[in-house]
């Protein structure tokens, strides 16, 4: 397939982030991803570029392809071989490379470790996006000290851009739809606070929307916006429950992403095999530290959400969180 490039920032950032974890132990997370891992063993392997010989600490891997990079942890390879940060010795360096559920692209995570080998599934969980705290290291173990991803992704080349207003309207709109019901999955759910049942992980409120009363009708519901593959996906887990015929749904929440400033869309679309993708910059933002006035920090990420055009309108094959 041809394909057309779209110039990225290749970025890492601090996984500090991993703060506020709302819905701990609320269950599984989604689908099997691709991974490989690059590991530095303190015994066989020497440093690679991330650290000169002058250095005594970095923020970042130094790669020559890095167009832009964001402060990490500090750390800084010792004489013999380990690695130290924030006052922990590790004796691995990771790079783990896979597809986080539901993206368009891959990402890479850097992890200081104590352990040879973690998977990429581990990995983007332990980074801070699993609600789940049995998912995380301890410092002993292991640290996230960023993530990576390519400095060029790509687009259909058979897509065009989507200049009709109608169209772009309606696609962007049937997104925005799906966009409400996938926070269902983070909280945002309707509940019928009258109707509870209680888990030893936490309350489950039946869920409160009109002609939704079982799963297989929840379901159907959701196959209006989401193929299968992303439906099955987002129930492996116990988020939804369904008890003595009604759908429950537990009662948790996620905090939104205070580094966006604003997001930006563009629709790309084959009107002759219906399908096409939305492209969504993705604006960052810091905060003044002073004023706490928020101020653009220049970079920007691209997320690519893939459709086809359906009778009901565009039902998405991936679906990245932005928000």
């Amino acid at each position: 397939m041809v394909r057309k490039k779209i110039a990225l920032h290749k970025r890492l950032l601090c996984t500090f982030v991993i703060s506020t974890m709302l819905l701990a132990g609320c269950g599984k997370d989604v689908s099997e991803s691709v991974e490989s891992t690059q590991a530095e063993s303190i015994v066989e392997e020497e440093s690679k570029e991330v650290v000169s010989k002058e250095e005594t600490s970095v923020e970042a891997s130094t790669e020559s392809d890095i167009e832009e990079e964001t402060p990490l942890h500090a750390y800084r390879q010792s004489d013999d071989g380990t690695w130290e940060c924030d006052g922990y010795i590790y004796k691995y360096r990771l790079e783990i490379t896979g597809r986080v559920p539901n993206s368009a692209f891959d990402t890479t995570y850097v992890f200081l470790s104590n352990i040879e080998n973690i998977s990429f599934d581990r990995a983007w969980k332990a980074a801070g996006y699993s609600s789940n705290s049995d998912d995380y290291f301890s410092y002993e173990d292991a640290v996230c000290v960023g993530w990576e991803r390519a400095t060029e992704s790509d687009i259909n080349a058979d897509y065009s851009l989507v200049n009709d207003s109608a169209l772009k309207d309606k696609i962007l709109a049937d997104y925005e739809e799906a966009y409400g019901y996938w926070m269902w999955f983070a909280g945002s759910a309707p509940m019928d606070g009258d109707c509870l049942k209680e888990e030893e992980y936490g309350n489950y409120y039946a869920f409160d929307y009109s002609g939704i009363t079982t799963m297989d009708e929840f379901k159907k519901f959701l196959r209006t916006r989401f193929t299968d593959e992303i439906i099955e996906s987002k129930l492996e887990g116990d988020f939804f429950k369904e008890y003595d015929g009604r759908l429950y749904v537990l009662d948790g929440a996620r905090g939104s992403d205070s580094s966006i400033n604003h997001v930006d869309y563009e629709v790309y679309y084959d009107q002759g095999k219906d399908e096409g993708e939305i492209v969504a910059l993705i604006y960052r933002q810091s905060f003044d530290k002073e004023t706490y006035e928020p101020y653009l920090t220049g970079e920007v990420d691209v997320e690519y959400i893939q459709f086809t055009m359906e009778d009901d309108g565009a039902v998405f094959s991936t679906f990245p969180t932005i928000w």
